[in-house]
């Protein structure tokens, strides 16, 4: 996305990849354009640290507001579902093993209550897991403040 939760994902892969095992690391980035010319800049930034990186970028862009609307949900829902889709073409069409998400411990607690308080059953008051199909969220027991702890450093 761009975000601090985001790109310090992006970095800490970047600088570890040998320790963590990882061959191959490419970013894919998904512009909902819902906030026009901002969302565009976003993407560019993204794309432009990737190449100081050299790191792979690739990018779809998609419109979540029309999604939202034509499926009858909220934004919100929309613009997950059409990232989840947008994600997982683009991890097909590379070939990838696994798509790391930036979530972090305190969305998760904020998932939970959301959860809890739309009358979820035990399920919901799960979570999000670690793992996911594809997707992982390997900052899942991490908290915003440590996030942006690493990042000022």
């Amino acid at each position: 996305s761009g975000g601090g939760d985001s790109m310090s994902l992006l970095w800490l892969l970047w600088k570890n990849k040998e320790e963590f095992g990882i061959k191959r690391l490419v970013c894919l980035n998904v512009n909902h354009n819902i906030r026009g010319a901002e969302s565009d800049r976003d993407t560019e930034f993204v794309r432009t640290e990737c190449k100081k990186c050299g790191i792979e970028f690739f990018g779809e862009s998609v419109d979540a507001t029309n999604y939202a609307k034509e499926h009858k949900q909220t934004l919100e829902q929309g613009a997950r579902e059409v990232r989840k889709q947008a994600l997982l073409k683009m991890a097909k069409e590379q070939n990838l093993q696994a798509v790391l998400l930036a979530h972090h411990a305190d969305d998760q607690a904020e998932t939970v209550l959301m959860h809890l308080f739309r009358g979820a059953g035990l399920k919901g008051v799960c979570g999000m897991s670690v793992k996911n199909g594809i997707f992982v969220r390997p900052l899942l027991c991490v908290s915003r403040d440590e996030i942006e702890e690493y990042a000022s450093r």
